[in-house]
């Protein structure tokens, strides 16, 4: 008797969970990822709020290093303690090699700052050229951006849908 109703209990829990599920996708849209939900005084971010100005490269032979730097503008209306933008190096067949990040501290409303990105192939590269043969494109993927407040665990996530593409051989020297 006992074994029936604890059959009959699951049978019925199991029916419960399958009625409660739902299989319509949802819509996709053009919505930013937001890890936790923005107060008042919060803004999301969106794609077009960290704008591309320029793409410079500078080299050190000495020390085999070549960087290439993106310069983003902030076209929000915050302040940010810490904006990070996730950055793929992408071969001639467009595989990924490697994935890296560049950040900046302090990016508040309306102000640049450059981004580096720096590779194990970019610090063993003496010319742009030599590091266009080992890394094909640069891919920025997505930005994470920390605000100003009091909670220093909000932060905002955004995949672009659109990624940034930078072929490297077409990178001009940084001014």
């Amino acid at each position: 008797m006992k074994k029936t109703l604890s059959l009959i209990l699951v049978l019925v829990m199991c029916l419960s969970l399958c009625a409660c599920g739902s299989t319509d996708n949802p819509p996709k849209t053009n919505t930013p990822v937001v890890t936790n939900a923005p107060t008042e005084t919060q803004t999301v971010i969106a794609e077009n709020e960290f704008k591309l100005e320029t793409i410079g490269y500078d080299a050190t032979p000495a020390a085999n290093i070549v960087n290439i730097d993106f310069k983003f503008r902030n076209t929000t209306e915050q302040d940010f303690d810490r904006v990070v933008f996730t950055v793929q190096a992408l071969d001639a067949n467009d595989d990924v090699i490697e994935s890296t990040i560049m950040g900046e501290d302090n990016l508040n409303a309306g102000q640049a700052a450059w981004f580096t990105f720096q590779t194990n192939d970019s610090r063993s590269c003496k010319t742009i050229e030599e590091l266009s043969e080992k890394i094909a494109t640069i891919k920025v993927v997505s930005v994470q951006a920390m605000p100003n407040v009091n909670d220093a665990g909000t932060y905002y996530h955004l995949t672009f849908q659109e990624p940034i593409l930078v072929k490297v051989a077409e990178v001009e020297p940084k001014d």
